[in-house]
């Protein structure tokens, strides 16, 4: 028995952000440093913005809204970290009913999925984002860190599989961000998953979709190293 998914496609926001919520920690507002290497004038770019009602709740209030995107990086040798934004969820008379904030660990150069949970007490049909101004740290092409699904099958609801992580340093951890789209590129179904203490080389994952059963599309997925 489950909540009916409302999937509600909001027009692109032209703000900067990115997925995700995880290793920030908590913000201090005086102790934001910059680094030697660091651009400035650009910002983070945001499209596909899709809202999505988790699945299992309870038909009262407060329930869990799901904030899906892409993020692009439109730097070919900074990459991005330690960015915070505030997400803002309203609802058809303007009132907000949600509202969060979120750390956005790291983008590299090109485009990843993200998405950012949140709380609210009515039915969202816009979402606005406020981030800070991102960090920006130089970065060596040779020193971008790249992870590769080398093998993926579904089983229902689930994607099992293989991911390839090659990289000059280890992380801590790399989540693995899936979206499945319609032939119009909308997201349509979601999960995420984590490896913890990745190894280089092949790492094994599962990966539970959102929304079971809705799992026909096209399968994207995204990477982000903590």
């Amino acid at each position: 028995m489950g909540v009916k998914k409302a999937a509600i496609l909001v027009s692109a926001l032209a703000l900067s952000v990115s997925l995700l919520v995880m290793g920030c920690g908590t913000k201090k507002e005086s102790s934001r440093t910059t680094p030697v290497n660091t651009a400035t004038g650009k910002e983070l770019q945001i499209t596909n913005v899709q809202l999505f009602q988790l699945p299992y709740q309870s038909s009262s209030s407060p329930k869990v809204i799901d904030v899906v995107f892409k993020a692009t990086n439109p730097y070919k040798d900074y990459y991005s970290y330690n960015t915070y934004v505030k997400f803002n969820l309203y609802d058809s008379s303007g009132k907000i009913v949600g509202t969060d904030n979120g750390c956005i660990w790291s983008v590299y150069p090109g485009s990843r999925w993200g998405f950012m949970s949140v709380s609210c007490v009515g039915d969202p049909v816009k979402v606005e984002t406020h981030p800070e101004t991102p960090n920006w740290r130089k970065i060596a092409p040779a020193n971008i860190p790249k992870a590769t699904i080398t093998q993926s099958t579904s089983e229902g609801s689930q994607v099992v599989g293989s991911l390839k992580y090659e990289g000059s340093s280890t992380p801590t951890q790399i989540q693995i961000t899936g979206v499945i789209l319609d032939a119009n590129g909308s997201v349509i179904n979601h999960g995420v998953t984590q490896i913890q203490n990745p190894t280089v080389g092949d790492n094994a994952f599962n990966l539970i979709w959102t929304e079971q059963g809705n799992t026909a599309g096209r399968t994207e997925f995204s990477f982000e190293f903590i």
